[in-house]
């Protein structure tokens, strides 16, 4: 019945029973798989407050629960702040502070941004929106090391406003159009047999991919030892992937050099 309701879920080509017992489990399985829908794409909220205050939130497109509950689950994480909710102070002229909150998981994965900015001055007298929606769009749902080391930097006092923070130089290919292509391209690189050959073959006389090799370290431990790390760490260098990644990063800012300048590229030093 969630077939005829739900538009997210595309329509089978077939007019065979869909819930058929007798086929196999991985027929089953994807069968079921297709009743749910899969959403890769966060819940977004975006409003004017009184007192002309403007509140974005990117957060996991899940069921509200109450911030109280929600810290209390095992792999909840850890919420990262600065600035404040007070709006006792009217800002100065070029005061870029106001509250910005993320919140990271246990994996190490921005799961929701929450911003309170007050609207700056336009032409004219009119007001302007002062929060760079697209950039904080950008965050979610990437790794904090992708985000300069954010949690090391920030617990090392290093970051006193997330809003100059990712206004810095360094953060412009993460908001660049075709960063999500380079890091599908990445993915792509992990998940094929490794460039060089290293002699380490799976059960079908194949090459392990790095990510085959990963998951076999999280499926068999569910946690991964300083051991494991280094070799994978030798692994990801001695079998090519280091150079393969290297030279796509290159070639991605070669590419869209002319949107960004400020990064160095071999040559210029």
């Amino acid at each position: 019945m969630l077939r005829l309701f739900d538009p997210t879920i595309e329509q089978p080509n077939d007019t065979e029973d869909d819930f058929d017992l007798e086929g196999e489990d991985d027929n089953m399985r994807q069968q079921l798989n297709n009743m749910i829908p899969i959403y890769s794409k966060p819940t977004v909220v975006y409003c004017v407050l009184p007192g002309e205050f403007e509140y974005l939130c990117v957060r996991k497109p899940d069921l509200l629960k109450r911030v109280e509950e929600a810290r209390k689950e095992p792999n909840y994480g850890k919420e990262y702040v600065t600035g404040s909710l007070d709006t006792s102070e009217e800002p100065t002229k070029g005061d870029k502070s106001g509250y910005f909150m993320i919140h990271v998981n246990n994996y190490s994965t921005v799961q929701t941004v929450t911003c309170v900015k007050k609207r700056g001055e336009g032409q004219n007298g009119n007001k302007k929106s002062s929060l760079r929606s697209w950039n904080i769009l950008c965050l979610y749902g990437k790794n904090e090391k992708l985000l300069n080391r954010m949690v090391s930097r920030f617990e090392e006092g290093l970051i006193k406003d997330f809003y100059t923070y990712f206004e810095e130089p360094w953060a412009m290919a993460l908001f660049h159009d075709r960063f999500e292509d380079l890091l599908l391209e990445i993915r792509e690189i992990l998940t094929n047999p490794p460039p060089v050959q290293s002699g380490d073959e799976g059960e079908d006389g194949e090459m392990n991919s790095f990510t085959q090799k990963v998951r076999a370290i999280i499926e068999e431990n569910m946690e991964m030892k300083s051991g494991e790390w280094n070799k994978l760490m030798k692994e990801f260098q001695s079998g090519g992937y280091k150079k393969s990644v290297e030279t796509r990063l290159l070639a991605y800012l070669s590419y869209n050099y002319y949107h960004l300048p400020m990064y160095a590229k071999p040559g210029m030093l």
